[in-house]
C-alpha cells in the first residue's frame, strides 16, 4: 500500500506551481479575428490576444448564444469571425461578467476557460491548510496530485484507523480511512469531498460520499475566507461520518449474511450498470478468495476486482464508488431480499389503497409475495 506523506511546505508548494502558471483576468471587452480573440481586461488598458480551447470556446458560445456546431462547419475564417463579433456585440455590457483562465506556454497566451467575474480562485495550498484544521496531526493518505485544473488529496490522521477482528481468518484486519477533496481552482465545477475507507493487508478501497459538494459551497459567489472557512467545516463533517456511519456499518455488513452471492452479485451489476466482464471478475474474486457469505466478504470481492490488472481503468472508480454504496446504504434492520431457502427475490406485498365505503376493491391491486413455500 502506498505510504503517508508529511504534510510539508515543499509539498505544498508543488501542489501551487500549476496554479501559478494560470492568470485569472476579469474581461472588460472583446473581440475576435483570425482565430483568436482578442480580449482587453478590466485591470489594464491594453489588449492582448489570445488562443481559445476548446473548453473556453464551448463555453464562450453557449455565453453569447452561438451554436457551437453550426460554427464548426465554417471553413472561411472571415465569415466565422462575422458570426463570432456579431453574436458578442448582442451580449454588449453582460460580457464584462466573465472571468478569462489564461496561461501561457512557450510564447502563446491560451484561454483555458471562462467563469463568472465573482469567482475568487484559490490556491491549492490554502485549501489543505483549511482542511487539515479539522485533524488533528494529518498527512497526506496518498501523494496529492494536479490533474488540468483538477486538485485531488486525501488526508488522514492516527485516529482514522479502526482495527476489524476475525475476518476473512485474520486475527486483525485493519482499515483507514481519509477524507478525499476534489476541487476545480478555475471554476470548472464545485468542490467534491468524500470518505475513503482503505484495507491495509490487500490495498482495497471504498469510497462514499457525505451529502458535501456543490452549492454547498456557492463557489462563485462567496468571499474566499468564507469558503476556507467551509473547507474546516466539511472536512469536520467528513470525519464524523467516517467515524458515525462508514465504520459501523463496516462492521454490520460482518454479520450480514447473503443467501445466494453469485444472484446477488448479478443483481448488483445490472443495478450499477457493470459490462460483463467486469461482472465476471467480480465473482472470480470473490470465488477465488474463497471468501465467506456475507456482505462485507462480498465488498471485499467488488474492490479486489478493481485492483485488478483486468479490470478496465474506466471502471475503478465505479467499483470504488460502489462498493462504498452498498456498505453505507446496508440497513441491519431491513429483511432480506431474497428468500434463504429457495434464493428467489421476495417481492413485498404492497398495501391496498383506501376504499371508501360502497366501493369494490379491485383484485388485479394486491401484490402477492413473488413465491411461496
Amino acid at each position: 500500500m502506498e505510504p503517508t506523506q508529511e504534510i510539508t511546505q515543499e509539498a505544498l508548494d508543488r501542489l501551487d506551481d500549476d496554479f501559478s502558471t494560470y492568470e485569472f483576468l476579469n474581461v472588460h471587452d472583446m473581440a475576435y479575428t483570425d482565430g483568436k480573440l482578442v480580449v482587453t481586461p478590466q485591470e489594464s488598458t491594453a489588449r492582448r490576444e489570445y488562443h481559445l480551447e476548446p473548453d473556453a470556446q464551448m463555453y464562450l458560445a453557449n455565453f453569447v448564444g452561438l451554436p457551437i456546431n453550426y460554427i464548426a462547419k465554417i471553413d472561411d475564417p472571415a465569415v466565422a469571425a462575422i458570426l463570432w463579433n456579431y453574436h458578442i456585440r448582442k451580449r454588449g455590457s453582460d460580457i464584462d461578467v466573465l472571468k478569462l483562465v489564461g496561461q501561457r506556454l512557450g510564447d502563446v497566451d491560451y484561454i483555458k476557460t471562462f467563469t463568472t467575474h465573482s469567482f475568487n480562485p484559490l490556491r491549492p495550498s490554502l485549501v489543505v491548510n483549511a482542511c487539515r484544521e479539522a485533524i488533528a496531526d494529518c498527512v497526506f493518505e496518498r501523494a496529492p496530485y494536479v490533474h488540468g485544473k483538477n486538485v485531488n488529496f486525501h488526508l488522514t490522521g492516527p485516529d482514522l484507523y479502526e482495527e476489524f477482528a476475525n475476518t476473512l481468518g485474520m486475527v486483525s484486519d485493519v482499515h483507514h480511512f481519509s477524507v478525499g477533496v476534489q476541487f476545480n481552482f478555475a471554476g470548472d465545477g464545485s468542490p467534491e469531498m468524500r470518505g475513503y475507507g482503505h484495507r491495509h493487508s490487500c490495498g482495497n478501497h471504498m469510497e462514499a460520499p457525505y451529502g458535501v459538494g456543490g452549492k454547498q459551497f456557492r463557489i462563485f459567489t462567496t468571499e474566499p475566507s468564507q469558503i476556507l472557512a467551509k473547507f474546516t467545516e466539511y472536512t469536520r463533517k467528513g470525519v464524523e461520518f467516517i467515524r458515525q456511519s462508514m465504520i459501523p456499518k463496516i462492521r454490520a455488513t460482518m454479520e450480514a449474511r447473503v443467501p445466494e452471492m453469485a444472484n446477488e452479485i448479478s443483481d448488483l451489476a445490472k443495478k450499477y450498470g457493470l459490462s460483463e466482464r467486469v461482472e465476471a471478475l467480480v465473482f472470480e474474486s470473490y470465488r477465488t478468495e474463497d471468501l465467506g457469505g456475507t456482505m462485507y466478504h462480498m465488498v471485499n470481492a467488488i474492490t479486489r476486482a478493481a485492483n485488478s490488472d483486468r479490470c478496465p481503468p474506466a471502471d475503478i472508480q465505479k467499483l470504488h464508488r460502489m462498493a462504498g454504496e452498498i456498505t453505507i446504504r446496508h440497513d441491519p434492520a431491513a429483511p432480506p431480499r431474497r428468500c434463504e431457502a429457495c434464493h428467489q427475490k421476495i417481492k413485498r406485498p404492497v398495501a391496498a389503497p383506501t376504499i371508501t365505503e360502497g366501493e369494490t376493491t379491485p383484485q388485479d391491486i394486491i401484490a402477492e409475495p413473488e413465491h411461496n413455500h
